[in-house]
């Protein structure tokens, strides 16, 4: 109750050729952190064979399995996307390529608040 509701991206396509910062729950193999970056490359497109709101390209070392459900804000701290799933990858080597959902578009579909506490 006492935690600050997160200021939500309304529209998406406004992200398109921004960096997103993610926490993960998983320190990434090779790495002693959480943090995720990523360059948003396209938004209401096409990816991994599957239409998603949000695609990502991650800075090494990506994304991995574990990290769904991601929160990515953008650089001044509002929600924008949850991440969904990342692409393929053979060995301990992180996704690159990861498709999220807007952040907007799940609270309204859970009819949820994002809050921060």
């Amino acid at each position: 109750m006492a935690g600050l509701e997160l200021a939500l991206i309304n529209d998406i396509h406004t992200l398109v050729g921004h960096r997103l910062i993610g926490v993960s729950v998983l320190n990434a193999p090779s790495s002693s952190g959480q943090l995720r970056k990523a360059q948003v490359v396209g938004v209401e497109a096409d990816a991994m064979g599957e239409r998603c709101d949000v695609v990502l390209n991650v800075d090494p070392p990506g994304t991995f399995r574990g990290d769904s459900g991601m929160l990515w804000l953008t650089e001044d701290g509002r929600a924008a996307a949850i991440h969904s799933r990342g692409e393929v990858m053979a060995g301990m080597q992180g996704s690159r390529l990861t498709t999220a959902m807007s952040a907007l578009r799940l609270t309204i579909a859970l009819g949820v608040r994002l809050v921060l506490g």
